[in-house]
């Protein structure tokens, strides 16, 4: 089942969809439950716009004072 859908993905959407590659997916999927229940669109926006303790917002990716 899943080599005949990792063919099928790839001819649609390009490469980068193997069985191990879709595996990797399924766990993703399996390990954060949280996200299950979420509207798609707004799941890792509402996650991210309240972090828990300890995790970086969203200026993780900021450029430092000075460093250039």
């Amino acid at each position: 089942m899943l080599i005949d859908l990792a063919a099928r993905l790839s001819l649609e959407f390009g490469k980068g969809w193997s069985v191990r590659q879709l595996e990797y997916c399924c766990r993703f999927y399996l390990s954060y439950p949280l996200l299950i229940g979420l509207e798609k669109s707004n799941a890792l926006r509402s996650i991210s716009a309240n972090p828990p303790v300890g995790i970086a917002g969203p200026n993780t990716n900021a450029v430092r004072a000075g460093s250039k």
